[in-house]
């Protein structure tokens, strides 16, 4: 044993040497020993040890973190847990059971580090795999040591704190009864310990003993959020005293024998009376009948609390969390105490005004960090600021008091707008706020979509924007932040102000492009990108078209891309998100201006390949490349003058294997073979020799399906070439290859979708005949896969599918297939799986499938009513009947513009895959023809009565359906259809 701690020893000594090459033996020589049986609990041991130098035992602690939370479990491919190949359950529960007291008892360095692993293993393993947790940790309470009750009670807050995440469900509740169930009565009495002790605290000239203590309530107040989040627990409310006693408490005292002069870093204290006002908030807002006596109390507390502080930064997150207080108090019982004028102007005077006020902190990140201000204030990452809560407040008085808040408040307005008028070079602050309250005062509800789509009819918001907002637009002398300000009114009334207003402010914004202000022209940006994107609030329907952009389309779409060459905007997101925006509203015009676009986005892509570093960027790179290659598709113009430019950068990233723009490229050269047709590939040799000699080839490589953000792109590829050069994939013997991928892909959930999507192209573009042989093993494929995990998704997926294939080449092929696996297996899949699953299908073209699917079924042979399939005939036509009872007459068909569909604003962003939406695809009808269900219904089975003369058709639905038949027969009747 002494000989390996030596041997850790030096290896730890040479970690830090500082020569490289030493560096990298030491770490190779741990990780072979970290293979040795045991390894884990030489470290612990290591670790627990005094008997060696706090820096190396801090390295054993990292390396026994590193090691544990990369070991503790597997994940398989489709993200789930797995049991630990290193490590055995008996080691685990060796961990389990050691770990809290050697974290308890270590120094605070290496304890920092080995809570991490704590709050991991918990993660995974609490409770069901480590049920004596809690116990452990509230056996080492009994103590008057801060150190081990903050590690304590730390262990519990990190464990706790995800419960405010999850949604609340059964599961989630009986997981928090059992922690309360085994901490409860410790906590409260800890809780009421450590209240009865703070006139010894007040006592103390020990600094850090006094913020140990604030940090133990602070805790204790966190843990009592988490545990109360979703339901006030029993215990909780039993002793709800006990706790709002020391809220109030601690709440209103003002520490000043420690006072601190930290401008950034709030104290102890001042976190607790952070989480104080964070809980009487949530008492406020979910259990008012319980906290409703004591709001009164609490109100008076935190108002003296924000007149008391002022602007320093350490005071933020008590700023905001006393002025949400407020807010939400103001939408409940007591809200008639913010009624009366005096209160209004205490509250505007001394609450929102200087709140709302541009301080110090964001002009700093105006000027030096402008990318980080735009995200800020565009994006909403600050809405957890004292100038968001100050807007929610107005908002919410307003909502409540409108006539008085209104007048109130906008005196304070044109107040703020006199003092601006005084001296516009020292006073623009003024206007900045009084913009910011009058946005406050006049959006009642809003989207992220359209900005406000409704406002308070008490403030004419374009009155304010004639006099007060476009002055400072079109000013050049405006104070840039005044300008930026002006420009997010626009942004947040763009919907609610008429088109010719906007319309006409549209060259001004151009103009302003070309500012050197990475905030003025990136805003100018934004605007134009939501200007274009505005859809009528009534009808969805786009407000701006193609001919409202047509005359300035080419100065538009230059200036834009002439930001990129100012400095630090060479890959402005915001700004590639508007160009996308341009050429998608621009339509057929685009084709006209494309040849300069296309070669700029060419440019662009070859820098980025280089050193990818903003996934938003390169997404709407990728983005706009799309839409330009969609429009040229719908208007059937030529695509060589993009494949001129992009294929062979397109070759370069896939022979590269670049991991982050192979997803997108893929995707992009699927979009471009999709435009191309059989006859292209016949008469081009450069197309042949791209998309089948190199790229197929490429596709088809295993090499590229490793990587997962690559599988979904294949699969378009695969998609397109189905769709494109059907008779060339099976005449080379391809088609084995793609169901290869099929097959590999369908037994893993995470590429499950893909796989079906796959099946539906060789459905819709490949004779039957030259798959026929395959769907033996296509259904086994598939059968595999329910036998190993069922999902509701998954039987979705097949049944929409064997419903595509039955519906367009019949029940017979399907039953021979499958019963060549195993004899009467459709039957068992046609009674388990399919009749049983198919009510969950309600999206109407899949429903649609399902039901001239069940048509087939029921009328297209004599087979479905003999031997092990009579049984089931009745239940065919139940189900039929049904589908029918519920649906129209005549169905619509599908006739919808491919070209016209809504932008989705949250596009989602992955590190492995993000689909590109302008290659989207509707789904597809696969039965356009069949309109009138009814109609069909009585025709199929009047004929198939009629063919199978004399057989009993109403004893098998008597014996199958017995509590059913009278219904069915009466609907029948109805529709005039008779067995006889």
């Amino acid at each position: 044993m002494n000989n390996d701690f030596k041997l850790l020893t030096d290896l730890f000594v040479e970690t830090q040497s500082g020569v490289t090459e030493r560096i990298k033996n030491a770490e190779i020589e741990l990780n072979q020993l970290s293979e040795e049986p045991n390894f884990y609990l030489l470290l612990l041991q290591y670790i627990e040890s005094n008997n060696f130098d706090q820096v190396y035992r801090q390295l054993a602690t990292l390396y026994f973190k590193n090691f544990t939370i990369k070991n503790w479990y597997e994940e398989d491919e489709d993200g789930d847990i797995l049991p630990s190949k290193i490590f055995n359950e008996d080691d685990q529960n060796k961990i389990r059971k050691n770990l809290v007291n050697l974290t308890l008892t270590t120094p605070r360095l290496i304890q920092n580090q080995l809570l991490e692993v704590v709050k991991k293993i918990a993660e995974i393993d609490f409770y069901e795999n480590w049920p004596d947790l809690m116990t452990q940790l509230t056996s080492k309470l009994d103590t008057d040591n801060f150190d081990v009750i903050n590690a304590i009670f730390s262990i519990m807050n990190m464990i706790f704190k995800n419960y405010r995440y999850y949604t609340c469900s059964d599961e989630l509740l009986i997981e928090v009864d059992y922690v309360l169930k085994a901490i409860q009565e410790t906590l409260v009495k800890m809780l009421e310990e450590l209240t009865n002790f703070f006139d010894n605290i007040k006592q103390s000239n020990d600094p850090n003993k006094q913020s140990q203590y604030f940090r133990s309530l602070k805790l204790v107040s966190k843990i009592f959020y988490s545990l109360s989040c979703h339901q006030l627990p029993a215990y909780f409310d039993t002793h709800l005293d006990s706790f709002c006693l020391m809220f109030e408490k601690f709440l209103g005292y003002n520490n000043g024998k420690f006072k601190s002069q930290e401008r950034e870093v709030a104290t102890e204290l001042e976190k607790l009376q952070t989480a104080i006002c964070k809980n009487i908030n949530l008492l406020t807002t979910k259990y008012s009948e319980d906290f409703n006596k004591k709001v009164t109390t609490f109100l008076q507390s935190v108002w003296k609390q924000l007149l008391r502080l002022d602007l320093k930064t350490r005071y933020d997150k008590l700023v905001i969390e006393g002025i949400n207080f407020l807010t939400s108090v103001s939408r409940g019982e007591h809200r008639d105490w913010f009624g009366e004028a005096d209160t209004l102007k205490d509250i505007c005077e001394n609450i929102v005004i200087p709140n709302l006020y541009f301080r110090e902190i964001s002009e700093d990140i105006f000027e030096a960090e402008p990318e980080e201000y735009i995200r800020q204030d565009i994006e909403g990452s600050n809405e957890n600021t004292r100038r968001s809560a100050s807007t929610e407040l107005v908002r919410s008085l307003n909502n409540y008091h409108e006539k008085a808040v209104t007048e109130i408040f906008s005196e304070y307005v044109f107040l703020m707008l006199e003092v601006y008028q005084k001296n516009k070079t020292e006073n623009w602050k003024s206007k900045d706020a009084a913009i910011y309250l009058v946005i406050a005062l006049t959006v009642k509800t809003k989207t992220q979509a359209s900005g406000a789509t409704s406002s308070n009819s008490l403030i004419d918001i374009t009155s304010f924007y004639q006099d007060h907002i476009l002055p400072e637009i079109t000013n050049n002398d405006s104070h840039p932040v005044l300008k930026t300000d002006s420009l997010k009114y626009v942004l947040t009334f763009r919907t609610l102000l008429e088109k010719n207003i906007v319309s006409d402010l549209m060259g001004t914004l151009v103009t302003l492009l070309e500012s050197q202000s990475y905030v003025i022209n990136t805003y100018s940006a934004v605007l134009i990108e939501r200007i274009l994107a505005i859809r009528e609030l009534e009808n969805r329907k786009p407000r701006f078209n193609k001919d409202d952009i047509k005359n300035g389309l080419e100065i538009l779409l230059t200036n834009l891309f002439a930001i990129f060459a100012f400095e630090d905007e060479e890959l402005n997101d915001y700004v590639m998100k508007a160009i996308m925006r341009v050429t998608a509203v621009s339509k057929d015009y685009v084709i006209e201006v494309s040849e300069p676009i296309i070669g700029r986005l060419s440019e662009i892509v070859l820098s980025i390949c280089k050193n990818p570093t903003k996934p938003h960027f390169n997404h709407y790179v990728f983005e706009t490349f799309a839409s330009i290659i969609r429009t040229f598709n719908y208007y059937k113009a030529d695509l060589t003058i993009i494949e001129n430019q992009f294929l062979p950068i397109a070759k370069t990233i896939t022979e590269l294997e670049n991991q982050d723009l192979a997803p997108y490229v893929y995707q992009i050269l699927a979009q471009l073979l999709e435009g191309r047709t059989q006859k292209d590939f016949e008469q081009s040799n450069e197309l042949k020799e791209f998309y089948f000699e190199f790229l197929l080839p490429k596709v088809l490589d295993q090499e590229s399906w490793k990587s997962k953000g690559n599988t979904p792109a294949l699969t378009l590829m695969f998609q397109a070439y189905i769709s494109v050069i059907p008779n060339l994939l099976v005449e080379n013997g391809y088609l084995e290859n793609i169901l290869n991928y099929f097959l590999q892909m369908v037994s893993r959930r995470v590429h499950e979708n893909d796989a079906f999507k796959i099946l539906d192209s060789i459905y819709l573009h490949i004779d039957v005949q030259s798959y026929q042989s395959y769907l033996p093993d296509i259904f086994k494929g598939i059968f595999d896969r329910l036998n190993l995990r069922q999902t509701d998704k998954f039987i979705r997926l097949f049944n929409v599918w064997l419903s595509k294939i039955i519906g367009k080449h019949g029940v017979i092929l399907v039953i021979e297939a499958i019963d060549s696996i195993q004899k009467n297996l459709f039957s068992n899949i046609l009674s388990s799986i399919y009749l049983k699953n198919i009510n969950k299908i309600q999206y109407p073209i899949h429903k649609k499938a399902i039901l001239v699917s069940l048509l087939r079924m029921l009328t297209d042979s004599n087979v479905m009513i003999n031997d092990v399939y009579s049984k089931i005939w009745p239940l065919i036509l139940t189900e039929i009947i049904k589908i029918l009872e519920n649906v129209r007459e005549q169905l619509p068909k599908n006739n919808i513009d491919d070209n016209d569909f809504e932008i989705k604003e949250d596009i989602s962003f992955s590190t492995e895959f993000s689909k590109l939406m302008f290659t989207h695809k509707r789904t597809k009808d696969f039965f356009p023809e069949f309109t009138e269900p009814k109609n069909s219904f009585i025709d199929l089975i009047t004929n198939f009565i009629k063919n199978n003369n004399g057989f009993n058709f109403l004893q098998l639905i008597q014996n199958q359906c017995p509590e059913q038949y009278d219904d069915i027969i009466n609907y029948l009747n109805n529709l005039q259809i008779s067995f006889n």
